[in-house]
């Protein structure tokens, strides 16, 4: 139950904690079937798409070194997140930081975070571990373990 807690936290991270976000899945891996793809990439461009905080999104350029879920995601995607921490996005993608990206297809062809999905800078939270407490360090990589475990095997890998 402690893993599942967990879980549940970093897929919906403290930027979305505000949102209304609830999953009936009792297991890593029933979570993991909800999305559409589950990809590890870097961020290459990120443009700030006009509207308010509702409308308004980021377009983000991703390149894909890994594709842990849905074997036809191109090398390149955009992916789509919301603007504001309260609407269940965050801050912009840091260009050239690493992702682990939980999203849904949209019907444009773009995929979709925030809103409750995973969009994860594992670059940040490395950093973050640095200067984490050792409870808190071994909280974070017993449950990133758990995680990394229920994605298996990537089932496609980009070259450099």
């Amino acid at each position: 139950m402690k893993s599942f807690i967990l879980l549940m936290l970093l897929i919906f991270s403290s930027s979305a904690l505000s949102c209304s976000c609830y999953s009936e899945a009792i297991s890593y891996e029933e979570e993991l079937n909800r999305y559409d793809a589950i990809f590890m990439a870097s961020a290459m461009n990120v443009e700030r798409m006009p509207g308010d905080w509702s409308s308004g999104f980021y377009k983000t350029e991703m390149k894909v070194d890994k594709v842990y879920r849905n074997k036809g995601i191109p090398r390149t995607v955009f992916i789509k997140t919301a603007l504001e921490n309260n609407s269940c996005g965050g801050p912009a993608p840091t260009i050239q930081s690493h992702y682990l990206v939980f999203a849904h297809k949209t019907d444009d062809g773009i995929y979709e975070t925030g809103g409750c999905s995973t969009f994860m800078n594992i670059d940040q939270v490395n950093s973050e571990l640095k200067s984490a407490s050792a409870e808190e360090k071994a909280e974070w990589q017993s449950m990133l373990a758990d995680i990394w475990s229920a994605l298996g095997n990537p089932i496609v890998i980009y070259g450099k």
